[in-house]
């Protein structure tokens, strides 16, 4: 912690000298004015990408790896996936419990605490330490076979790094609204990870804000556009899921479209309700052992998912979608939902680092591939199955437009948009049946402070 903390005060020295030498260069009566006050965000968004592309190319030699020992030697899984869940936890319980689950709910309850003026909490939620034990969690429960996903980490790892920015600016320098650093920071963060700028700024809209996107509009463009341009440059112009194919949509195909987002809408929210009623029931245990032996058991189960089900149980879901969206005419056992359904809703209950993004796009698509199985229906159109995906999804965070615009982004198909919007607000009609709020809204809750120690805290 002490070399940490000489690291810290280092950088911030370096920062320091770099903007009293911008002092003198740039025009201006007062430091920081103008156009120049947008460079922290410049500078927070290129190294949010760095982390973002850096992160994303771990997880995915991680996720390589295990799929092939899952698919090779199985039955290896069952020392590995216990101990691999229990690590994971042990990281998170020891060192930063803000670094278990998504990221996205941490972000909210940063933005909450700017709302009552208690900046200070935030270190709590937003720092070198949770962002360290965020990626190492989350790393080696992929090691296990665990069904999360990179995003929602990717996005508090974003917020933490424009929040770190905020707060080591020197103080000669006009200091910005935290708000507006922490939107920014999230939408560049989905941005980058996904390679979706639209999906990026819609998410911060419909997520993260009420506020009007005029009062947004510039540090949030910036924070994308740079985010999304740095991750370019180091991996090139990309689909994270690539060009499927994609008919022309008829009107005989809407009722099949609106079965599929009811069903994935429904399903989003029950899995969502089961993942809190499960860590509600975890946290009531009063000897540790108990927390212990429930990881360990996780562990276990999911290993004998991944024995029973095969390699596409385990991990964040990608080879699954990529498997029925191309090449054409694949797909996967009927079995294959209530594998990923459950697979995902164990991970996130055990408390260890780790998203709900693509295991919630991974059921989604087997939803819509069964039902175009059960109804015989074109298997080269793909549409069905980004309907499932966005109608699953949209059940677990509440955001039909963020959801639609992801998957656009993502596969380039845009002459499926109108289906796509149609399934995203159908699903989050179904999900508000099991729950008014999202599944984020109600996990925000437990990063927030007691209210004694909101009153007692000064900013």
């Amino acid at each position: 912690m002490a070399l940490l903390r000489k690291f810290k005060i280092s950088v911030n020295l370096l920062i320091k000298k770099l903007f009293n030498a911008l002092h003198y260069t740039l025009p201006g009566p007062e430091f920081g004015k103008g156009w120049i006050i947008y460079i922290p965000y410049i500078g927070a968004a290129t190294l949010a990408s760095v982390g973002s592309v850096f992160y994303s190319r771990l997880f995915h030699y991680i996720e390589t790896s295990v799929l092939f020992l899952a698919g090779t030697h199985p039955y290896i899984m069952f020392i590995v996936t216990p101990l691999c869940f229990y690590l994971a936890w042990l990281i998170v319980d020891r060192y930063g419990p803000a670094a278990s689950g998504s990221g996205i709910p941490q972000l909210m309850a940063s933005l909450d605490l700017v709302t009552l003026n208690r900046n200070r909490l935030i270190k709590n939620i937003l720092s070198i330490r949770i962002v360290l034990v965020k990626v190492l969690s989350s790393c080696v429960a992929l090691v296990g076979g665990a069904a999360i996903g990179r995003e929602g980490p990717t996005v508090q790892i974003s917020a933490a790094i424009f929040y770190l920015t905020h707060k080591y600016l020197p103080t000669e320098w006009v200091k910005l609204n935290p708000q507006k650093m922490l939107i920014a920071g999230g939408s560049a963060g989905l941005a980058a990870a996904f390679n979706t700028p639209l999906g990026g700024i819609v998410f911060a809209i419909e997520e993260l804000t009420k506020t009007h996107i005029s009062t947004l509009r510039t540090t949030m463009f910036i924070a994308v556009i740079v985010a999304g341009m740095t991750a370019q440059l180091l991996v090139g112009p990309y689909l994270y899921l690539g060009y499927p194919t994609v008919g022309s949509f008829t009107l005989d195909q809407i009722p099949y479209v609106l079965l599929i987002a009811a069903i994935g809408g429904f399903l989003g929210g029950w899995s969502c309700s089961i993942i809190l009623s499960l860590m509600s029931w975890r946290k009531s245990f009063k000897e540790k052992w108990k927390t212990h032996a429930y990881v360990i058991g996780a562990g276990l189960i999911t290993a004998t998912m991944i024995l029973f089900a095969g390699p596409l149980a385990a991990g964040s879901g990608r080879e699954t979608l990529m498997t029925l969206l191309f090449p054409s005419n694949t797909t996967v056992p009927w079995y294959m939902l209530p594998f990923r359904f459950a697979g995902s809703i164990i991970s996130y209950s055990s408390g260890f680092a780790g998203g709900v993004f693509a295991p919630a796009l991974s059921t989604g698509s087997v939803i819509g591939n069964i039902v175009v199985e059960l109804f015989k229906l074109d298997a080269n159109n793909k549409i069905f199955v980004l309907c499932g995906m966005i109608a699953f999804l949209t059940g677990v965070t509440h955001s039909p437009f963020t959801c639609a615009i992801l998957v656009l982004e993502m596969t380039d198909r845009h002459s499926a948009i109108f289906p796509m919007m149609l399934a995203g607000l159908v699903a989050n009609f179904a999900a508000r049946l099991v729950s008014e709020k999202s599944f984020y809204d109600t996990l925000k809750e437990n990063y927030l402070p007691e209210p004694e120690e909101l009153v007692r805290t000064p900013t």
